[in-house]
């Protein structure tokens, strides 16, 4: 039934995780795979290759999308492919995924309040001492 086709369910972009994606036991943990929009000529690109195994998985697309206002800065707005984190055990390992299929996009703010807020920690960095 041609009526119930649908791009997306064809078109996932699979982002494999580089040292573990390929192992059976693993690969389900590690990779994340989220039905995707687009093509080789739209502007949400999603490029695929017909010969390959699976020939419309997407396989090249904006790792890291932004949309700038240079009049404010804190009205800026980005996405990432996958989320803020590379450990598979955080909360934030895929927390982009879904905004990033669906063209969604995260506030971008230079202010410190805005940011601080939602903090879960602080990094700072040290030089480091010749004791």
């Amino acid at each position: 039934d041609r009526t119930a086709w649908k791009w997306g369910a064809a078109h996932k972009a699979l982002h494999r995780h580089t040292a573990l994606g390929q192992i059976p036991i693993l690969k389900d943990l590690f990779n994340i795979i989220v039905e995707t929009g687009g093509g080789f000529y739209t502007i949400n690109r999603g490029g695929h290759w017909l010969n390959a195994p699976e020939p419309f998985t997407n396989i090249h697309g904006s790792g890291y999308r932004a949309i700038y206002d240079l009049s404010d800065l804190d009205q800026s707005v980005f996405i990432q492919t996958t989320g803020q984190s590379g450990n598979v055990f955080s909360p934030f390992y895929k927390s982009f995924v879904e905004d990033w299929a669906s063209v969604a996009y995260v506030p971008m703010s230079t202010n410190p309040a805005d940011y601080e807020k939602q903090a879960v920690g602080r990094l700072s960095l040290q030089p480091l001492t010749a004791d």
